[in-house]
């Protein structure tokens, strides 16, 4: 993005994002955890990543809704507030971007930014999104494709949507919970990802915090980088660099996921050797002033 009244960004979807949210079966709200495993190389089954791996998806469109820089935390009790915050892009009808392509793009602010950010080290950077995710996959286990096969799922409630037919359709799948079925629904995931640290929160229109998948409109990322994001006078742009490589989606077996060790020594599952469900992982940015 350049800062000017052009109000025009710059990012560059290639190998790395700024994992936002890791959308997986073991993050629970506001605890911070470690990104799941990897999806191996035409594994025999998935009992080497407990049953559940993350991959590089197809396709990872997104729909912004809103970009911005700030100098604290902009998430309270209640929801979103940019008391502290530079918005250098605001959409109201954004088109979906897809962050998969590898390729750079030119994203234009529907709303005329006319001021350019404050002299200051950033702390956090957000972006506001749809919580509806268009997805593509394929992937092969024991030497046999799996292809996502166009059904729509959702967090509140999964779908099995893979099959051995290709090629691969794309389907949308709406993250609108971050809870489970014993603690019930969650509004907030914290994960740990490369570079620092994201927060993501489920909210309405008006960024006030979700309280059912129902209710959920817009999905908040707030990332905390390693090192702030310094601005100064001389500082025409900022880069973003939008990563799905290796972390924007997931594989499920038939089995399910998350099987902890003593479940692993009870023998492989049936259906350890099979994908059932492909649903969205998280993404990361790379912030590079200019």
């Amino acid at each position: 993005m350049f800062f000017s009244n052009s109000s025009k960004f710059i990012s560059a979807a290639s190998v790395s994002l700024l994992a936002l949210l890791s959308i997986t079966p073991s993050l629970k709200s506001q605890e911070i955890e470690t990104a799941p495993p990897t999806c191996p190389n035409n594994p025999t089954d998935f009992g080497s990543v407990g049953g559940f791996c993350i991959l590089t998806p197809e396709q990872y469109g997104v729909k912004i809704f809103e970009m911005g820089l700030c100098t604290s935390n902009p998430i309270t009790s209640s929801g979103i507030v940019k008391n502290s915050c530079y918005t250098s892009l605001e959409n109201t009808n954004p088109a979906i971007t897809d962050f998969a392509k590898g390729n750079s793009f030119i994203l234009i602010s529907q709303k005329e930014i006319k001021e350019r950010p404050k002299t200051a080290n950033y702390t956090h950077a957000y972006i506001v999104i749809s919580p509806e995710f268009q997805l593509k996959f394929t992937y092969k286990v024991n030497n046999i494709n799996y292809y996502s096969n166009g059904t729509n799922s959702s967090a509140f409630s999964p779908t099995n949507n893979a099959t051995t037919i290709g090629p691969a359709k794309s389907f949308i799948e709406s993250l609108n919970d971050f809870g489970d079925p014993e603690d019930g629904f969650s509004d907030s995931a914290k994960a740990e990802v490369s570079g620092g640290v994201i927060t993501a929160v489920l909210t309405d229109s008006n960024l006030k915090r979700s309280t059912s998948a129902a209710q959920t409109t817009r999905l908040v990322g707030v990332f905390v980088p390693s090192k702030p994001i310094s601005i100064t006078d001389k500082t025409k742009g900022l880069e973003v660099k939008f990563v799905v490589t290796n972390q924007g989606g997931g594989a499920e077996s038939c089995a399910g996921g998350g099987r902890d060790e003593e479940e692993r020594r009870e023998g492989p599952p049936e259906g350890l050797d099979q994908v059932c469900r492909f649903g969205s992982g998280p993404f990361s940015a790379i912030f590079s002033p200019f």
